[in-house]
């Protein structure tokens, strides 16, 4: 524990943050400095085309100054030498054990979601630790407590990417190694991963979109990746600072995979089903879109409401013209949300469910004042049954605003006394309207039944 704190102290001292390569300050680190010198005119020249990582080897002792490999001066170079002579970079692979390598941290720096194909892409960068007692070295001996390598001189986990699409494979580069004396081994790497996700557009436009990057080494079940808590903090709080278009990172967390272990303990359970993933980089991102409710969910309201209202004007006519705006303005609002729907859905939205529900709705309204409309100025001679006036009369004595009002059956008197007069006792037998009275009850009944419904829909589609 002392000398892991240790190490962890030293890493902070000479390192920016955890995820930063660290600056080293050890004597020769710089270009002017004996030994720091490129023994090549061309070595620049090299250098600039990439032969530092291509061809690694000879350019990082022959060009050290291009390729900026002078940190130690001629005693890390001799300390190479000496590690180089009796290190085997195989690691456990001829032994059949398996090297474990920690997560140290996560930083993610930048995101992108094409909503077309459904792919997510993640670029960050991570910083991995293992112990290697192969690199072992006196530091009073050779004045060195920390040296830096490049990615062939010592054994390096080899990570990819295993769920990447096959036309965007997964690319990790950048390889920064450092080395304490004690055989601590550190490296820092940049990575591009991509993975298709299934998208959940249910919740649109306050959908959430899970997407995990499934990580392992290229040789499959040699290494075991292991992630501590403090890497699943670190990964969450860079999730705030992550640079995303139309989102944000809502939740980033680092995952172990323990089914590597389950298969080398028993292979025969499946073995012909080996899940290679070793760790999982889960990100959960949010849609970061406000206006589109207020595009999206503004307009259906306002037309849920003006649908509404509409039971509560006494005038049949007004209700008929107000329900005909309602139906103009839902019309209007489905062209905008056709337009802000994602390009492919592989369920219906929340939010396109309630404009068919709100569109359904009006038009049953609509049909349904047609009909009471005509009940309502219906003239017959007969009037109807007892029962129905008695329970017409109990209704309008609890909910008075149903009651209809009695100079209406006295204008329909004087009215039919009119045209009694001028067209004769033909124009009399026309009756009265009876149903008045029901059209009106009926009309409140529908507008507490759908009132209720609309209310019941509302909560389910968009209550948070």
């Amino acid at each position: 524990m002392l000398l892991a704190s240790a190490l962890s102290l030293l890493l902070v001292v000479v390192c920016c943050s955890a995820t930063d390569p660290p600056v080293f300050v050890e004597d020769g680190a710089k270009s002017g400095n004996a030994g720091c010198v490129d023994n090549d005119v061309k070595c620049s020249v090299w250098a600039s085309q990439g032969e530092c990582q291509t061809n690694a080897a000879w350019m990082m002792g022959n060009c050290r100054r291009s390729c900026q490999s002078c940190q130690g001066g001629d005693r890390a170079w001799k300390l190479r030498s000496h590690i180089a002579s009796s290190y085997d970079n195989t690691s456990g692979i001829q032994n059949f054990t398996i090297n474990k390598v920690m997560i140290e941290s996560l930083r993610l720096d930048h995101m992108e979601i094409d909503e077309t194909t459904e792919i997510m892409k993640a670029h960050g960068r991570l910083a991995l630790t293992w112990n290697d007692t192969r690199l072992i070295w006196d530091r009073e001996q050779w004045g060195i407590s920390w040296l830096n390598f490049y990615w062939i001189q010592i054994w390096t986990p080899q990570v990819i990417q295993t769920n990447a699409p096959n036309a965007q494979p997964g690319i990790v580069s950048g390889k920064v190694l450092a080395a304490n004396y004690t055989g601590q081994v550190f490296m820092w790497t940049d990575f591009s991963f991509s993975a298709a996700c299934p998208f959940d557009y249910s919740a649109y436009p306050g959908d959430q979109q899970e997407c995990c990057f499934k990580i392992d080494d290229k040789r499959y079940f040699a290494v075991r990746f292991m992630v501590s808590e403090e890497t699943k903090r670190l990964a969450q709080e860079s999730g705030s600072n992550t640079h995303l278009t139309g989102w944000k990172v809502d939740n980033v967390d680092v995952r172990e995979n323990n089914y590597v272990i389950k298969v080398l303990s028993d292979w025969k359970v499946d073995p012909y089903d080996f899940e290679s993933t070793n760790c999982e980089i889960c990100v959960r991102v949010k849609r970061n879109a406000p206006y589109y409710r207020t595009q999206l969910v503004g307009p259906a309201i306002a037309t849920a409401i003006i649908t509404l209202t509409s039971f509560l004007v006494g005038d049949f006519a007004l209700q008929l013209w107000l329900l005909i705006a309602s139906m103009a303005l839902q019309l209007c609002s489905m062209v905008v949300l056709n337009a802000r729907l994602p390009p492919t859905t592989s369920g219906n939205p929340t939010i396109l469910k309630f404009y068919g529900f709100n569109m359904a709705s009006t038009v049953i309204m609509f049909v349904t004042t047609v009909l009471l409309y005509n009940l309502a100025h219906l003239r017959s001679a007969v009037p109807p049954p007892h029962f129905v006036d008695q329970l017409l009369g109990m209704i309008e004595k609890f909910i008075p605003c149903m009651r209809v009002d009695n100079n209406e059956s006295k204008l329909t008197e004087v009215q039919m006394n009119e045209e009694a007069g001028a067209g004769g006792a033909g124009s009399a037998s026309l009756g009265k309207r009876y149903y008045a009275s029901l059209a009106s009850v009926l009309k409140y009944l529908v507008f507490i039944f759908f009132f209720a419904i609309y209310l019941l829909v509302i909560f389910s589609c968009f209550a948070i």
